[in-house]
Protein backbone atom coordinates (compact mmCIF):
# COMPACT_ATOMS: atom_id res chain seq x y z
CA UNK A 1 0.00 0.00 0.00
CA UNK A 2 2.73 2.50 0.96
CA UNK A 3 4.72 1.91 -2.20
CA UNK A 4 1.90 3.39 -4.27
CA UNK A 5 2.12 6.78 -2.55
CA UNK A 6 3.99 9.35 -4.57
CA UNK A 7 6.62 11.29 -2.69
CA UNK A 8 6.61 14.92 -3.72
CA UNK A 9 10.15 16.23 -3.87
CA UNK A 10 10.71 19.91 -3.34
CA UNK A 11 11.71 21.63 -6.56
CA UNK A 12 15.22 23.07 -6.73
CA UNK A 13 15.34 26.67 -5.60
CA UNK A 14 15.71 28.98 -8.60
CA UNK A 15 16.54 32.64 -9.03
CA UNK A 16 13.03 33.11 -10.40
CA UNK A 17 11.46 31.76 -7.20
CA UNK A 18 13.80 33.83 -5.01
CA UNK A 19 12.97 37.01 -6.95
CA UNK A 20 9.27 36.22 -6.70
CA UNK A 21 9.48 36.08 -2.89
CA UNK A 22 12.20 38.56 -1.99
CA UNK A 23 13.64 41.96 -2.80
CA UNK A 24 17.41 42.26 -2.52
CA UNK A 25 19.82 45.12 -1.89
CA UNK A 26 23.09 43.54 -3.08
CA UNK A 27 25.29 46.44 -1.90
CA UNK A 28 24.06 46.03 1.67
CA UNK A 29 23.48 42.29 1.39
CA UNK A 30 19.96 42.49 2.74
CA UNK A 31 16.73 40.76 1.76
CA UNK A 32 13.13 41.83 2.41
CA UNK A 33 9.90 39.93 1.84
CA UNK A 34 7.88 41.04 -1.18
CA UNK A 35 4.11 41.50 -0.87
CA UNK A 36 2.11 38.47 -1.94
CA UNK A 37 -1.07 39.01 -3.93
CA UNK A 38 -4.15 37.65 -2.18
CA UNK A 39 -2.33 37.11 1.14
CA UNK A 40 -3.37 40.05 3.34
CA UNK A 41 -2.29 38.33 6.58
CA UNK A 42 1.21 37.66 5.24
CA UNK A 43 1.49 41.16 3.82
CA UNK A 44 0.41 42.80 7.08
CA UNK A 45 2.95 40.82 9.10
CA UNK A 46 5.93 40.30 6.78
CA UNK A 47 5.87 42.31 3.52
CA UNK A 48 8.73 44.82 3.37
CA UNK A 49 10.35 43.44 6.52
CA UNK A 50 14.01 42.33 6.64
CA UNK A 51 14.77 38.65 6.31
CA UNK A 52 17.28 36.54 8.19
CA UNK A 53 18.27 35.52 11.69
CA UNK A 54 21.59 34.19 12.94
CA UNK A 55 21.78 30.39 12.92
CA UNK A 56 23.21 29.64 16.39
CA UNK A 57 25.03 26.52 15.18
CA UNK A 58 26.92 28.21 12.31
CA UNK A 59 26.81 31.99 12.84
CA UNK A 60 25.46 32.53 9.31
CA UNK A 61 22.22 34.41 8.63
CA UNK A 62 19.47 32.09 7.46
CA UNK A 63 15.83 32.17 6.41
CA UNK A 64 13.10 29.74 5.47
CA UNK A 65 11.90 29.42 1.87
CA UNK A 66 9.30 26.80 0.95
CA UNK A 67 9.74 25.09 4.34
CA UNK A 68 13.49 24.71 3.89
CA UNK A 69 16.30 26.62 5.62
CA UNK A 70 18.50 28.67 3.30
CA UNK A 71 21.52 30.84 4.04
CA UNK A 72 21.07 34.54 3.31
CA UNK A 73 24.46 34.94 1.60
CA UNK A 74 23.60 32.18 -0.89
CA UNK A 75 20.18 33.72 -1.57
CA UNK A 76 21.73 37.19 -2.09
CA UNK A 77 24.14 35.60 -4.59
CA UNK A 78 21.35 33.68 -6.36
CA UNK A 79 19.09 36.76 -6.46
CA UNK A 80 21.89 38.97 -7.82
CA UNK A 81 23.80 36.63 -10.14
CA UNK A 82 21.02 34.23 -11.14
CA UNK A 83 23.04 31.10 -10.31
CA UNK A 84 24.75 29.39 -7.37
CA UNK A 85 28.32 28.12 -7.43
CA UNK A 86 28.75 24.38 -6.87
CA UNK A 87 31.34 25.13 -4.20
CA UNK A 88 31.18 27.34 -1.09
CA UNK A 89 30.68 31.08 -0.93
CA UNK A 90 33.40 32.76 1.12
CA UNK A 91 32.83 35.92 3.16
CA UNK A 92 35.96 37.89 2.25
CA UNK A 93 36.05 39.89 5.50
CA UNK A 94 35.22 36.82 7.61
CA UNK A 95 32.00 38.36 8.95
CA UNK A 96 29.31 35.72 8.39
CA UNK A 97 26.58 38.34 8.71
CA UNK A 98 28.03 40.67 6.03
CA UNK A 99 26.22 39.34 2.95
CA UNK A 100 26.94 42.22 0.57
CA UNK A 101 27.68 40.90 -2.91
CA UNK A 102 31.11 42.59 -2.90
CA UNK A 103 32.01 40.56 0.21
CA UNK A 104 31.17 37.18 -1.35
CA UNK A 105 33.27 35.01 -3.65
CA UNK A 106 33.08 31.39 -4.79
CA UNK A 107 35.63 29.22 -2.98
CA UNK A 108 36.52 25.60 -2.53
CA UNK A 109 36.08 24.12 0.94
CA UNK A 110 39.84 24.39 1.46
CA UNK A 111 39.96 28.05 0.37
CA UNK A 112 37.02 28.86 2.63
CA UNK A 113 38.77 27.17 5.57
CA UNK A 114 41.91 29.24 4.93
CA UNK A 115 39.90 32.41 5.48
CA UNK A 116 38.21 31.32 8.74
CA UNK A 117 38.42 33.56 11.78
CA UNK A 118 38.66 31.18 14.69
CA UNK A 119 39.14 32.83 18.06
CA UNK A 120 41.75 31.17 20.24
CA UNK A 121 41.70 30.86 23.97
CA UNK A 122 45.36 31.83 24.30
CA UNK A 123 47.15 35.00 23.20
CA UNK A 124 50.00 34.95 20.74
CA UNK A 125 50.70 34.86 17.03
CA UNK A 126 48.43 32.95 14.70
CA UNK A 127 49.72 29.42 14.00
CA UNK A 128 52.13 29.57 16.94
CA UNK A 129 52.37 28.33 20.49
CA UNK A 130 54.91 29.19 23.15
CA UNK A 131 57.00 26.14 24.00
CA UNK A 132 57.62 26.34 27.76
CA UNK A 133 60.78 24.21 27.51
CA UNK A 134 62.56 26.43 24.98
CA UNK A 135 60.78 29.77 25.57
CA UNK A 136 60.36 30.08 21.80
CA UNK A 137 57.29 30.31 19.59
CA UNK A 138 56.82 27.12 17.54
CA UNK A 139 55.04 27.95 14.27
CA UNK A 140 53.04 25.55 12.10
CA UNK A 141 50.65 26.03 9.20
CA UNK A 142 48.10 23.65 7.73
CA UNK A 143 47.96 23.68 3.92
CA UNK A 144 44.19 23.08 3.92
CA UNK A 145 43.50 25.92 6.36
CA UNK A 146 42.22 23.59 9.09
CA UNK A 147 43.74 21.37 11.74
CA UNK A 148 43.28 18.18 9.69
CA UNK A 149 46.06 16.58 7.75
CA UNK A 150 49.78 17.16 7.90
CA UNK A 151 51.03 20.52 9.12
CA UNK A 152 54.12 22.27 7.86
CA UNK A 153 56.62 23.23 10.55
CA UNK A 154 57.87 26.79 9.99
CA UNK A 155 60.41 26.97 12.80
CA UNK A 156 60.93 28.28 16.32
CA UNK A 157 61.20 32.03 16.93
CA UNK A 158 62.36 34.07 19.89
CA UNK A 159 59.83 36.88 19.35
CA UNK A 160 56.13 36.81 18.69
CA UNK A 161 56.65 39.34 15.87
CA UNK A 162 59.07 37.02 14.04
CA UNK A 163 56.68 34.08 14.54
CA UNK A 164 53.77 36.14 13.20
CA UNK A 165 55.81 37.25 10.18
CA UNK A 166 56.78 33.64 9.38
CA UNK A 167 53.14 32.56 9.54
CA UNK A 168 51.93 35.48 7.40
CA UNK A 169 54.49 34.81 4.67
CA UNK A 170 53.66 31.10 4.58
CA UNK A 171 49.90 31.77 4.58
CA UNK A 172 50.17 34.21 1.68
CA UNK A 173 52.36 31.76 -0.28
CA UNK A 174 50.07 28.78 0.38
CA UNK A 175 46.61 30.37 0.32
CA UNK A 176 47.01 33.41 -1.94
CA UNK A 177 44.04 35.78 -1.80
CA UNK A 178 42.26 33.46 0.66
CA UNK A 179 45.01 33.81 3.28
CA UNK A 180 43.82 35.21 6.58
CA UNK A 181 46.87 36.47 8.39
CA UNK A 182 45.49 38.72 11.14
CA UNK A 183 45.38 37.25 14.61
CA UNK A 184 41.88 37.00 16.10
CA UNK A 185 41.59 38.36 19.61
CA UNK A 186 41.46 35.72 22.37
CA UNK A 187 37.98 34.86 23.59
CA UNK A 188 37.05 36.84 26.66
CA UNK A 189 35.26 34.92 29.37
CA UNK A 190 32.63 36.66 31.45
CA UNK A 191 33.71 37.12 35.04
Amino acid sequence: MWDTLAVSARPKLTSRRVRELLDCDPERGTLTWRPRPGKPDFNAQWAGKPVGAVDPSTGYLRLMIDRKHQYVHRIVWLHTKGWLPKQDLDHIDGDKTNCSISNLRPATKTQNNCNRRVPRKTPGPRGAWLNPKTGKFQVNIWPGGGKRGQSIYLGAYSSSEAAERAYQEAAEALHGPFAFTARPEPERRAA
